[in-house]
């Protein structure tokens, strides 16, 4: 006796079906697909090129770094600064009014000086002026910016915006300079604030302990 298979025709209906969605996964490159590569990876395998997208910028977490105008000290021997105790100091002397004073200034590595404000009293003529210093391995160092007492009022502050320096203890160490410009009380320096930012990685910010200021 011999047997018969009889095919019907719904059954070779979902047959073409099939191959024709393998067909086009296929040539899509679904199936079977692999990525781009480079043959210069770190360890000699290789790497997957990029698909060409961009990147998301790296977030910022900002913070501030304060100095009291008593944590300034003379630059020369020749140089003195008296304090009432409230933060304010002042330059003493014969020559007072040439006074250098100086305050080092240690922030996170890769941070990014956005604003510097002093604190003063200025009732004298002449402006005072702080400067933002950075120094390198020789003997020497460049103003990176300068931030002036303004008018003759008494109390008051003055912020120096858009300053974009990023440090980089790597090369350079970065201070302060305060030069009064006029000597005894009718100037005196109070505090500097520095704003500051740093990249936030993997979502985590550099820790508080970085920032005299929680």
């Amino acid at each position: 006796m011999t047997s018969k298979h009889v095919v019907t025709s719904s059954a070779v209906s979902c047959l073409m079906t099939l191959l024709a969605v393998f067909a086009f996964l296929f040539t899509t490159g679904s199936v079977g697909a692999e990525a781009p590569a480079s043959s210069d990876g770190p360890d000699g395998a290789a790497v997957p090129a990029s698909d060409g997208r961009d990147l998301p910028e790296a977030a910022l977490a900002e913070y501030y770094f304060h100095i009291s105008g008593e944590a300034f000290t003379p630059l020369s021997l020749s140089d003195h600064l008296l304090a009432l105790g409230d933060g304010c100091v002042w330059s003493t002397g014969e020559y007072a009014e040439l006074g250098v004073f100086t305050s080092p200034l240690a922030l996170p590595p890769g941070a990014t000086i956005e604003s510097i404000r002093i604190q003063f009293y200025d009732v004298a003529p002449e402006d005072g002026e702080l400067e933002l210093i950075e120094f390198t391995s020789s003997y020497g160092g460049v103003t990176l910016k300068a931030v002036h007492t303004n008018g003759s009022s008494g109390w008051g502050f003055v912020t120096a915006l858009n300053v974009d320096q990023t440090v980089d203890y790597y090369a350079h160490s970065y201070g302060l300079h305060w030069r009064p410009e006029k000597g005894w009380h009718d100037m005196m320096l109070c505090g500097v604030r520095i704003r500051y930012t740093v990249p936030i990685t993997f979502n985590v910010a550099l820790p508080n302990i970085l920032n005299n200021n929680p």
